[in-house]
């Protein structure tokens, strides 16, 4: 790739160097191509014989071409990428959903690119410092995000984030998908999701349903069945969702909308009754539960994704480096497995199909909030 000097630089470069084995003859470098070449630059030089010009010692033209390229950094620019560490920011606490995707996919990351993944968690403030944090790094693809759904909900749940989610961002690909489930506590009687629906109809608003705080997944998913089902119900939300469980299970809400990883150990002793997955397919740890898609609710259904941002305008090299890259991490069976152990459902990991579900949600959630009555911060 040719780097272009400025007019300054040339005058700079084009310096007179003695060569040492016959300082009689006086020649002259004209630094006029600078290549790329692994992780060399290096400069095509063309020697002329030059009489009555300054003279300069071929080490002082050393630390001035040495100099150039640190402040221009030539010497960067000329690495294959990666050539060093990657930083992955992750809005999550360590152990979460989010998290736990990350490390299994990270492995086959690693391999393939040659070099090291460092998670940096940073958990609170609804993960809005650590993506502005990417938002203003430099693009060059050795800051990348680990981000999901709340990337786009958080425009409902604030008035003003330090950042556009779209255009500040350079789509890489999402990692997986969590499943989830609507359940209820058995002292309701629900056996079925027709058995709620039915119930609601005759008492709108009687029944209420919990979640993890306005605008979580969770909230989001079960407003969007109410909506489809042409049903009523009362939000709780709750300061995380630990509680929210707990008092699901308790009895003092009636339903609850979870990630199948959180319900499934509740769901086999009995503790919590599914009714409704929120999928397109059933999942195989629940065959007897029907999907929204199934009971004609596929325009309703939520994408709880979690994947890969890098800074806007990344750099060309490391965009197609990603884009290459995570679509065959996510081909492994190793990751496939790895993923599914955890109730996760694997992405393609392709760029171009994760940047239209960032317009699509983007274009939807936050005015849905609006509608719910959702008051940004």
């Amino acid at each position: 790739m040719r780097v272009v000097a400025t007019e300054i630089e040339m005058v700079i470069l084009e310096l007179i160097v003695i060569g040492p084995e016959n300082p009689a003859n006086e020649k002259k470098l004209l630094a006029t191509d600078i290549y790329r070449n692994g992780k060399a630059v290096w400069v095509t030089e063309r020697w002329e014989n030059l009489s009555g010009i300054m003279h300069m010692s071929s080490w002082i033209l050393k630390l001035v071409i040495a100099m150039l390229m640190a402040t221009h950094g030539w010497g960067a620019y000329a690495q294959p990428y990666p050539s060093k560490t990657i930083k992955v920011i992750v809005v999550y606490p360590a152990g979460a959903v989010a998290d736990v995707m990350l490390r299994i996919a990270g492995e086959r990351l690693h391999a393939q690119l040659g070099q090291s993944l460092i998670l940096d968690n940073r958990p609170g403030g609804s993960g809005i410092a650590g993506t502005q944090a990417v938002a203003r790094a430099n693009p060059d693809g050795y800051t990348l995000l680990m981000t999901g759904v709340n990337h786009i909900t958080n425009n409902g749940l604030f008035s003003k984030l330090p950042y556009d989610s779209v255009r500040d961002f350079s789509p890489v690909g999402v990692i997986g998908f969590v499943p989830v489930v609507m359940v209820a506590n058995p002292a309701t009687a629900f056996k079925t999701v027709e058995d709620l629906i039915r119930a609601a109809k005759v008492k709108p608003g009687a029944i209420n349903f919990a979640s993890s705080g306005n605008g979580t997944a969770g909230h989001m998913a079960t407003e969007m069945f109410s909506r489809a089902a042409g049903i009523t119900m009362t939000h709780v939300p709750y300061r995380g969702g630990p509680q929210a469980v707990t008092d699901t299970v308790g009895g003092q809400v009636q339903i609850n909308t979870l990630a199948l990883s959180l319900a499934m150990p509740f769901i086999k002793d009995g503790r919590l009754v599914p009714l409704l997955q929120g999928g397109l397919s059933r999942d195989k740890a629940l065959p007897n539960v029907p999907s929204m898609a199934e009971i004609g609710m596929r325009n309703f259904i939520l994408d709880v994704w979690f994947g890969l941002l890098a800074p806007g305008n990344l750099d060309a090299d490391a965009i197609h480096t990603l884009k290459t890259v995570l679509p065959k991490v996510m081909r492994d069976t190793g990751v496939i497995t790895g993923l599914e152990a955890q109730n996760i459902i694997p992405a393609s990991g392709d760029a171009a199909e994760m940047g239209r579900m960032l317009k699509r949600q983007m274009d939807m959630l936050p005015e849905f909030m609006m509608e719910l009555g959702v008051k940004p911060e």
